[in-house]
């Protein structure tokens, strides 16, 4: 990928302290039970879209609620070297649900029972590759240690929200990076984005940006909603 110019945006957290922007997991759990129902993000139009499912998994370092996102190898099809969040097709008979917590679990090398559920977020699509995108949210502190897959994960790095909430961890970018998503299914490419492109940096010069830094945020802005009023919680906002 290459070097973005980016700026700085305003985000949920932006005028949170630094203290405010982490949570423990139990305060993580807590307020992911007040999640809203989710809601619908269209982003093309596709006569039969297909189902696939995303999971954002959630760890403790440290006593700090954190997030695991994986570098796709450089042999996958779709999205290859992009840091992402587990995910894939839901098969038949099977719920969007379970579709996130199996893929998790194979990608990871997770115990499939110790991965619960926490709540869902926006479901967003269908994307460029033709898919309709449920979103969930998972605590797999449960699941024993990581153990990727090397057929499908080059690496995988564990990102406290305090790291992720660091003003130097975020921006937004006008052009899109140099990358390969792989063959798109609907017909249509995407010059430039319609609204600055968000990015989370992972390491110097990589990132977990475009629709997986999108969830990040509307995560965020869920979990960190009230933070700052002396409190250490509060209420998710409307």
């Amino acid at each position: 990928m290459s070097q973005r110019h980016g700026t700085t945006g305003a985000t949920p957290w932006s005028a949170l302290r630094p203290s405010a922007r982490r949570a423990t997991l139990s305060e993580f759990r807590r307020r992911c039970a007040r999640l809203p129902p989710p809601g619908h993000i269209r982003l093309f139009e596709v006569d039969q879209p297909r189902m696939a499912a995303l999971l954002i998994p959630v760890a403790e370092v440290a006593g700090d609620a954190a997030l695991v996102v994986t570098k796709r190898s450089s042999t996958m099809r779709l999205h290859r070297n992009d840091w992402v969040f587990p995910g894939g097709r839901v098969e038949d008979g099977e719920s969007s649900a379970d579709a996130a917590r199996r893929e998790a679990a194979e990608e990871l090398g997770l115990e499939l029972p110790g991965v619960e559920l926490l709540g869902q977020l926006n479901t967003r699509g269908p994307i460029l590759t033709g898919y309709l995108l449920d979103v969930f949210v998972a605590d797999v502190t449960a699941a024993g240690p990581l153990r990727p897959d090397a057929r499908e994960v080059a690496e995988v790095a564990v990102l406290p929200l305090s790291v992720l909430t660091a003003d130097a961890s975020y921006e937004e970018w006008t052009t899109m990076p140099d990358h390969d998503p792989g063959p798109g299914l609907i017909g249509r490419s995407v010059a430039a984005p319609v609204h600055p492109l968000r990015a989370f940096a992972v390491r110097p010069g990589e990132w977990l940006w475009g629709l997986q830094a999108d969830v990040v945020v509307e995560l965020l802005g869920h979990v960190l909603a009230g933070t700052d009023d002396g409190s250490g919680d509060g209420p998710p906002p409307a």
